[in-house]
């Protein structure tokens, strides 16, 4: 039922570039250039992943990536108002089915029950739309 916590769609969180805001709003979240995880197997199902968006259960992980720590993009730099550092790390919800765990060299497992959330670098969602 919709009332089963395993079924209710996760939250997660993708950082990103402030300049690339406008268009995650308007087409929504779409794989991009950076496909570290593409060739990552499940850690659940065993099968390749494929290209997908990065999210993170791990808001610490998604700050990475929108203050540029993670990027050397120009449109990822955090920038200072009014004395605070500002970056983009917008809010998802995820469908469960959706998510993707790699396992890869930079981070062995993404299985939030092994790992608990706070240990988990990256899910990887093949359509945007979960």
């Amino acid at each position: 039922s919709a009332r089963d916590p395993a079924r209710q769609w996760a939250v997660a969180y993708h950082g990103t570039g402030l300049g690339r805001v406008p268009g995650i709003l308007r087409h929504g979240l779409r794989p991009g250039r950076g496909q570290g995880g593409e060739n990552a197997v499940d850690t659940r199902t065993g099968q390749t992943i494929g290209q997908g968006v990065f999210v993170t259960p791990n808001i610490e992980v998604a700050q990475a990536f929108g203050n540029g720590f993670r990027r050397s993009h120009k449109d990822s730099c955090a920038f200072e108002y009014q004395g605070r550092r500002v970056y983009a790390v917008l809010q998802c919800r995820v469908r469960p089915d959706g998510i993707r765990r790699g396992s890869r060299r930079s981070s062995l497992s993404n299985d939030e029950e092994v790992m608990g959330l706070e240990g988990v670098f990256e899910w990887i969602l093949n359509n945007g739309k979960d």
